[in-house]
């Protein structure tokens, strides 16, 4: 038995442009880790969704990635100019723990909030106005 495919409505199509568009747009200005942190959840949190589930774990992990792909990077450049990272990684490791507590909270926030916007995006075209059989297909 195959998985049905999944189906975007255009109204959840416009809001993830308009996300997307919105994250982008944050990078040029003071404020870039806010549209860093959107455009690392909404990836996690489609996937999610077009698998059928809320959302909100999927964003959950996509936008907790962020520390890691942080320490990976700082070790990478001490690794390419030849310093010792380990001199220093004590207080690396604190803030990368905060970091990774703040991004983790952040997520859940922002993916909580997405499946809340997703899902009144589903609930009007789900309770739109039904059709009356009866009253000669006019709306009732």
């Amino acid at each position: 038995m195959s998985r049905p495919r999944p189906q975007f409505l255009i109204s959840e199509l416009i809001a993830l442009v308009v996300l997307c568009a919105a994250g982008f747009a944050l990078l040029r200005t003071m404020v870039a880790p806010l549209g860093v942190a959107l455009l690392a959840i909404v990836p996690g949190f489609v996937i999610e969704r077009i698998r059928g589930g809320p959302g909100v774990i999927g964003g959950t992990v996509s936008g907790s990635l962020i520390p890691p792909g942080i320490a990976g990077y700082l070790f990478a450049e001490a690794y390419r100019t030849g310093s010792r990272p380990i001199a220093r990684m004590g207080s690396d490791v604190l803030v990368l723990g905060v970091l990774f507590v703040i991004c983790l909270v952040c997520s859940i926030s922002a993916s909580t909030a997405f499946y809340v916007v997703d899902e009144g995006l589903r609930g009007t075209r789900r309770n739109g106005p039904s059709v009356d059989p009866t009253r000669g297909g006019h709306p009732g």
